[in-house]
């Protein structure tokens, strides 16, 4: 085995640094570039916690699967997160997307995808959603950096938790635009940033609508592991009440990509 290329410290930080609570998957790729030919795939694993006048427990698992041959890719994410304070729980979200990409031009896909999810402690029993659009190459140099634009639309249906406080409907079905803005690069051989923007206007009325940026820090241990440092701020301009309208969250995990 390769000595590890990262001070041994960092594994310990790791260990002692809490997880995020909740946390939004986001779709694209590890990887700087284009993808590669065949089945890859990541894993990644987060934990923390504290115990004595704090008692906390945080836990994140999420895998991505891919399979990309000439001008198709096809992948499938998922994520878990749980977590308990003082000894009830108060994290328990799952999410689940499936996206087809055809590359029918050089800088030019379509995209195709599905996706359901559940946050117990958002009120949301679940949500479903359907859509597509196009995503556009604005920069690829293969290993160094790379930024791209999607576009698109998306039909969603959400079913909400009941609750004796709240007034707004359980259920409601809705369109909304779908545009994303992602960039990575790569520092050195051993480091390499990416951040994505998700912004999703419902298609009736602008003003209702959800913002996600998410910036991550990755560093190489060794071939096939490194260390995920993740931030992520998300905001939606209409929540379901008793739901706030901001969530910050950063999570430090193990990803072990194959």
């Amino acid at each position: 085995m390769k000595r590890l290329l990262f001070p041994g410290f960092v594994m310990t930080c790791l260990l002692l640094y809490p997880a995020a609570a909740l946390a939004i998957v986001n779709v694209e790729a590890v990887h700087v570039g284009a993808p590669t030919e065949g089945f890859s795939g990541t894993a990644t694993a987060s934990a923390g916690g504290a115990s004595g006048n704090s008692n906390r427990f945080r836990g994140r698992a999420d895998a991505r699967l891919q399979w990309h041959a000439d001008k198709h890719t096809d992948f499938a994410v998922f994520s878990y997160d749980y977590g308990t304070s003082r000894g009830r729980t108060d994290t328990n979200r799952e999410f689940a997307h499936l996206r087809h990409r055809f590359q029918f031009a050089s800088a030019w896909a379509l995209e195709g995808f599905v996706q359901a999810e559940r946050d117990e402690f958002a009120r949301l029993s679940f949500r479903g959603l359907a859509g597509g659009g196009l995503r556009r190459t604005l920069l690829e140099r293969d290993a160094v950096a790379a930024v791209y634009l999607g576009l698109g639309a998306m039909f969603e249906r959400e079913i909400l938790r009941r609750d004796f406080r709240t007034s707004d409907p359980r259920g409601e079905s809705i369109g909304r635009a779908n545009t994303y803005l992602s960039m990575q690069t790569r520092f050195n051989a051993q480091t390499q940033f990416s951040s994505t923007i998700f912004y999703q206007p419902a298609v009736a009325d602008a003003t209702d609508f959800r913002l996600l940026e998410e910036a991550a820090l990755h560093v190489r241990l060794v071939d096939g592991m490194e260390l995920r440092l993740n931030i992520e701020v998300r905001y939606d301009s209409r929540p379901p009440q008793t739901v706030k309208t901001t969530d910050i969250t950063y999570t430090t995990g193990i990803t072990v990509s194959f």
